[in-house]
């Protein structure tokens, strides 16, 4: 008579365990996006401060060329592109002359509106969401020529709109419900 080795008991996952493991990869894929999105918004957010300040250099540039600075949006609200939201806007179709004059060309495409305005004194810059003493102006009569720019986003798409903005008077940004 020939012997059979034994076989050894094939042991599998039980249903319970496989079930306990997909939850676990789920609740983990689910902070990943939202870490992700997180991390993509902020990226994005660098945008901002990129583009204010290239803004910044070339007013100033602007200014030792022509004695003036750019008015390039006549008005804070006017801003280009002309749409935001969460996908990215082209800032290369239908750009308006005065940016193609400041030379403000910025790297692919945007997701932030922008708008810069100019002027000499008395006339004082109108800021919506800031006071012109919050970015550092003054109305006294010694007040140099000034510039203002502002950059609006709504990247996460709930209708609040994250703003930024720098002038002349200043060398900081002012931030206003930055995305986080």
């Amino acid at each position: 008579m020939k012997h059979h080795p034994t076989r050894s008991k094939l042991r599998g996952f039980t249903l319970i365990e496989l079930m306990i493991t997909v939850t676990i990869l789920g609740v983990l894929a689910s902070i990943a996006i939202v870490s992700f999105t997180r991390y993509t918004r902020r990226a994005r957010t660098t945008e901002a401060y990129n583009l204010l300040g290239m803004i910044r250099m070339r007013q100033e540039s602007y200014r030792s060329e022509f004695a003036q600075y750019a008015d390039v949006s006549g008005t804070i609200p006017n801003y280009w592109p002309t749409t935001v939201g969460s996908s990215s806007n082209d800032w290369y179709s239908g750009v308006p002359a005065g940016w193609t004059q400041l030379g403000v060309r910025p790297t692919g495409r945007v997701y932030y509106q922008y708008s810069t305005v100019a002027g000499v004194p008395p006339a004082r810059p109108v800021v919506p969401g800031a006071s012109p003493a919050d970015l550092g102006y003054s109305t006294l009569p010694t007040q140099d020529a000034w510039w203002v720019a502002s950059a609006r986003g709504d990247l996460d798409a709930d209708s609040t709109f994250s703003l930024f903005e720098t002038a002349s008077f200043t060398n900081s940004i002012y931030v206003e419900r930055e995305t986080e």
